[in-house]
């Protein structure tokens, strides 16, 4: 999948302008690419189009117009991108009370233990290093899924997808629906274009 330019982000003035149009749209696609994992954790798989959103919202926040700051917020965010044969995914940890972030530290290699399920093959998700420490666990985790040329066709032939949390204390299988499996074969598709 091609890397975001930074000719493609809309300068903060004008995306002001159209931010409620821009998200709607992206709101819309990220719900449709989000698959809630028991209580506590979701997944969301990341495309172009999702990672642009997050970099304009960004720049929105932050209210900047610096183009070094914005040069570095594309750099930051391009690791979210996919590349050739696989997926970004962002697992969220959703810890809501303060007694359970009392227990973060449970989660620990909760990132290492995320599979996707294709059929009756497996896809280990990779996850970004630095996420967490001996005294904690970061909430956010980024993950990466490669896949072989033979568990693309599987996802293209309608096999069944679902993601799995392979952990001690956080265990959880859910489907992926089907419209959510055609996005994930959707970024697969196009980022074995470039």
């Amino acid at each position: 999948m091609k890397k975001i330019q930074l000719e493609e982000v809309l300068p903060l003035e004008v995306y002001s302008q159209k931010r409620r149009e821009l998200l709607q749209r992206w709101l819309a696609e990220k719900k449709e690419r989000r698959l809630e994992l028991g209580p506590t954790m979701s997944i969301a798989f990341e495309n172009r189009r999702t990672v642009l959103a997050q970099i304009q919202e960004m720049i929105y926040i932050e209210k900047t117009t610096d183009p070094k700051v914005i040069a570095e917020m594309v750099e930051i965010y391009n690791a979210q991108v996919p590349g050739r044969l696989e997926t970004s995914a962002t697992l969220f940890i959703e810890l809501r009370s303060e007694e359970e972030l009392l227990d973060i530290k449970t989660y620990r290699g909760v990132a290492g233990s995320v599979y996707l399920h294709i059929g009756n093959e497996m896809v280990k998700g990779t996850p970004e290093e630095k996420r967490e420490t001996e005294d904690t666990v970061s909430t956010v985790q980024y993950l990466r899924f490669r896949y072989t040329p033979q568990q693309v066709e599987a996802i293209k032939r309608g096999d069944p997808v679902s993601v799995e949390v392979v952990h001690p204390l956080h265990h959880v299988l859910a489907p992926m629906t089907a419209t959510m499996a055609r996005a994930v074969l959707a970024d697969l598709l196009e980022g074995d274009t470039d």
